[in-house]
């Protein structure tokens, strides 16, 4: 029970900004619920509703994270980064991502105000969530698809910016990937390496999908990877070198429960869909968003296991960002075969989501400074 609650009560603890985020997750659920509910008799309107049931919760996401000053990567390094941005040879940190650099001087030199900066960080990062989830509304449960972004990824972004922003452009990638679009996808994985240079391992979803690799040699194939950089881990400490040199590498393995609650749930839910498959008729761009994101969940099994070998990649499963789409688009599935199963399945989602919340702020909240939350206006939680 550590694992989900060991944190609450110490002295760090916000139990105000604790009900501060559970009620933004509600709020962003309740409100994609509600207008997911209502009818109206002319396309135009229901077109519209359509996007609002998207577009409200995303807002308020937006609003959020934008006015938000809480996160230790916020009030550190990041704001001296963008104060000493006068130009590219002024930055504090040379060694950062040159287009996270480009962006904090072309901000610096338009404004001094650091929560212009922020509120734009947040856009970026906001914004092609709200794309991605309005592209496949059709074909996915959207206040789910809408309260697993919340509750498992969005907290996540209020302190380590830069990796969020490449988290962005991996998930228009994922996009580029469902329309086959392959060079596409790899150029804007390109992209996202200019804000943060570990998402170069989204180039592995690329190439497999691109040379239509099997499921099941790409989870043999990543088992085999595991096991070769745990009997070598050793030799990555080589490769820890510059500003990512104080992530360490694991000289004994400890493997936790994390990667069991996350993933092993995911996987169920996936052969329980396919056994559903087989009984009702799925439109073929839904079964393909539903077997491509599917990939995105065995790649972050990997990552996450990988992260108790080397640190590091224990941040990187915030790539993995796809999987709000794999749960949204199950459960419509569902939902188009059995009712009475549908809303079993919801629940049962609605629980996995919030416990992944609980675990990760019950970890991290501390670490990463999430409590108290503060804005730019001075308002503290």
């Amino acid at each position: 029970m550590d694992l989900i609650f060991g944190g609450m009560g110490t002295e760090a603890w916000s139990m105000t900004t604790y009900v501060f985020y559970l009620l933004v997750i509600g709020v962003c659920f309740a409100s994609a619920c509600i207008f997911s509910g209502v009818k109206f008799q002319w396309v135009e309107h229901r077109e519209a509703v359509n996007r609002i049931q998207i577009a409200l919760p995303m807002f308020l996401l937006l609003l959020v994270k934008g006015l938000s000053i809480c996160g230790t990567d916020v009030v550190g390094g990041y704001r001296l980064n963008f104060d000493t941005a006068t130009s590219v040879a002024d930055i504090h940190d040379w060694t950062l991502e040159k287009g996270y650099i480009l962006l904090c001087v072309l901000i610096r030199n338009l404004t001094t105000n650091y929560s212009v900066f922020l509120f734009v960080v947040a856009m970026i990062t906001i914004i092609p969530v709200y794309y991605v989830i309005q592209k496949y509304r059709e074909y996915v449960d959207v206040p789910i698809t809408i309260l697993a972004y919340t509750a498992i990824f969005f907290f996540k972004s209020l302190s380590p910016i830069r990796i969020f922003i490449a988290v962005s452009f991996c998930l228009l990638s994922f996009s580029a990937i469902i329309e086959k679009k392959y060079v596409l996808s790899i150029c804007l994985v390109f992209i996202a390496t200019l804000f943060h240079i570990t998402s170069i391992v989204m180039i592995l979803p690329c190439v497999f999908m691109g040379f239509q690799i099997n499921k099941k040699v790409i989870g043999v194939g990543l088992t085999a990877v595991l096991g070769a950089l745990i009997v070598s881990r050793h030799q990555l400490e080589l490769l820890m070198r510059g500003r990512y040199s104080i992530y360490s590498v694991s000289t004994e393995l400890d493997f936790g429960m994390e990667v069991v609650y996350y993933y092993v749930p995911l996987i169920l839910i996936y052969f329980i869909v396919r056994l559903v498959m087989k009984e009702i008729m799925v439109k073929e761009y839904q079964r393909r968003l539903f077997e491509v994101s599917f990939v995105w969940v065995l790649l972050g099994a990997f990552l996450r296991m990988l992260a108790y070998v080397v640190e590091i990649f224990g941040r990187m499963d915030v790539y993995t960002v796809p999987i709000i789409l794999f749960l949204g688009v199950s459960l419509q599935i569902i939902r188009q075969s059995s009712p009475k199963l549908f809303v079993v399945a919801r629940c049962i989602v609605i629980i996995y989501v919030l416990l992944r919340f609980q675990i990760y702020l019950n970890g991290y909240y501390e670490s990463e400074g999430l409590m108290p939350y503060q804005t730019c206006f001075g308002l503290v939680l």
